[in-house]
Parts: C-alpha cells; structure tokens; sequence
C-alpha cells in the first residue's frame, strides 16, 4: 500500500513539472507573439525607426509637462477665485443679516400706520363733535336759557365724548409704544433684561393688521414672570418670521385656524417658547429643504425662502439657544425654541 501511494506521489510530482514546464513555454511563446506583433505595429525595422520613436516619446512629456503645470496655474487661479467669491458671499450674507430687521420693520410699517390712523380718526371725528357741542352750550348759557336738564344732558355728551377720545388715546398709544419699543430692538443688538410676556404682547400689536385680515386667531399661554437677560431685538424677529411664516404658508386665504404661542421655564435656566398652529403641515420632502437659503413654496405669495434660514442663525447665534420643528401634514407644525435665560454676550467688534 506504501509503495502505491509513494508511486501515485511521483507521478502527480512529474506531472505537475510538466504542466509547469509547459506553462511557462506557453507564456513565454504568447510574450513573444505579442512583442513581434507590437514591434510590426510600429513599423521598427531600423535604428532610424527606434530614434523616431524616442523623439515622439520626449515630445509627449514635453507637452504633459507643459499641460501640467498650465492646469496647477489654472487651479490656482480657481482657488484664488474661489476665495474672493466666498469672501464676497460673507460680505453678502453680513449686509443680508443687517438688513433684514429693517425689512420686517418696513414690511409692517404701512399697516400699522393703517391701524393708527383709526384712532387717530376717531379722535379727531371725536373732538370735533365735542368743540361743536362746546360751542353750543356757550350760546346758550350767553342767552341766559340754561336749564338743568339741559347742562346734565351736556355732562353726560362730554363724558361720552371723553371716554371715546380716552380709549382711541390708549390704542395709539399701544400701537406707537410698541412699534417704538420693537423698532428700538430690531435696530440694535443690546442685551438687557425685558419679561417675555410684554415681548409677546408688543410683537402681536405690531402683527395686528396682518392678522386681522385673516381667518385665524393667536392664543398666548405665557408663564408668569419669565424674566430674560437676552436680547430681544433678535427674540422679536424670530416669533415675527415664524408668526408671518404660518400666516403664509400653513392656512389658505379662506381657512379659519389657530395659532398657538406657549411659553414656559425649564430647570432655572432654559425657557421654551412653542409657535405651533393647527394648520396643513409640511410634507417630509418639504422639510428636508426648509431651512435652505431662498428655498420657498411660496414665491407667487411673496415668500423670499430667507425667514426661517434667518431665524435659525438668530436662535443658534445670538441667542445661544436651539430651533426644533415637528410637522404633520394634515395635521399642523410645532416650533419649539429651546432658550437659555441668560443669553451668551456677544464680542464687541473693534
């Protein structure tokens, strides 16, 4: 049995030698088939043929080298490019973000001077009914025919007339206060201490014509006494993109809905205050693209695609804080801005 394997062994020993053997001779043949086959291609019969060749060969690299060092210059000059460019488009987006407060100022300015001028008409159809009626009760007290009746029915006109000039008194005075006070704001970055509910209450006085035109109410469940040392420029800017966002985009012009601002203390330091209305919702597609530079659903309605970007860059950077948004189409967004009480101070610039 020994001998047996030892003599299978053997041979399968010469075999695989020849198969090797005949390996290399079928390889060696196949490089010398396709070496002729190359050198007849080439047409080398002579030196002459070979010097040619080598001078085609040098030219080549001399133009690679050339076509080189042309595309590192072109690269550099497109890096160079580059650079200025996106120096440029910091410039842009710096004077975008000095910009835009006062285009949501200006942008609310013709209807709130609208809604100041009815308090201002009422007041001066007001005092004009009372200077009449004034001037009516010297001529009769001059006649020397004043009654009783007649001066209580005078009292009673001049109160009526008082209270109303009283009342529009008080709503131009709401209206200018706070367009004064979010006008101040917007104007500047000056961190101070200020209560969230009369932030809240200020924007929503200077949204008012916007929202009158519409179907939907605004709610506020605001926690009493949450006091911040922030800044509320930026803060106002924020809640009037995300108010003007759901005006425009989550209810149709005839649609009735709410929206809902809460706002609530976290812990000590951490205030959350929730934009959230019942309307359409966005899609997922949609909000893969939300917060995108100039990416609007709305154009035709006047959307710039810049509100919720801008927004954004005011939560997460002056503010110090972070923007969080859930929506469900059918069903409605929920924005949610996670606040520190006290923001971060921001660099004093040189």
């Amino acid at each position: 049995m020994k001998t047996s394997n030892r003599t299978k062994s053997r041979a399968r020993s010469s075999k695989a030698e020849q198969f090797t053997t005949e390996s290399w001779r079928s390889v060696e043949e196949l490089l010398k088939n396709s070496l002729t086959r190359s050198l007849d291609a080439l047409n080398l019969s002579r030196k002459a043929d070979v010097d040619r060749l080598n001078a085609q060969i040098f030219d080549l690299e001399s133009k690679l080298r050339d076509t080189r060092r042309a595309l590192k210059k072109e690269i550099t000059n497109l890096a160079r490019e580059l650079g200025a460019s996106d120096s440029e488009l910091a410039r842009l987006n710096a004077e975008q973000l000095r910009l835009r407060p006062m285009a949501l100022l200006s942008s609310m300015v013709p209807a709130l001077a609208h809604d100041l001028n009815t308090p201002i008409g009422n007041a001066n159809l007001v005092s004009s009914s009372l200077r009449e009626l004034v001037a009516e009760f010297r001529t009769v007290v001059e006649s020397g025919e004043l009654r009783k009746s007649y001066l209580n029915e005078f009292i009673d006109d001049l109160d009526s007339g008082l209270t109303i000039l009283c009342a529009t008194a008080e709503r131009a005075a709401e209206i200018s206060g706070a367009l004064k006070h979010v006008a101040i704001d917007y104007a500047s970055m000056r961190r101070r201490t200020f209560e969230m509910s009369t932030l809240v209450g200020d924007v929503l006085t200077t949204l008012h014509p916007s929202v009158r035109k519409t179907k939907v109410s605004i709610t506020t469940h605001i926690d009493n006494d949450i006091e911040m040392i922030s800044y509320p420029g930026p803060l106002e800017q924020v809640l009037t993109n995300l108010i003007q966002n759901a005006l425009l985009h989550a209810f149709t012009p005839d649609s009735t809905g709410i929206i809902d601002l809460t706002a609530s203390v976290e812990g000590d330091s951490v205030v959350l205050l929730r934009v959230s209305d019942n309307g359409s919702g966005i899609s997922d597609a949609v909000q893969k693209k939300l917060f995108t530079p100039f990416f609007t659903t709305r154009p035709d309605a006047g959307g710039s695609g810049v509100g919720l970007n801008y927004a954004r860059q005011l939560v997460e950077g002056t503010l110090g804080g972070a923007l969080e948004l859930v929506s469900t189409l059918g069903v409605g967004t929920v924005i949610t801005l996670s606040l520190p009480r006290v923001a971060p101070e921001q660099p004093v610039a040189a």
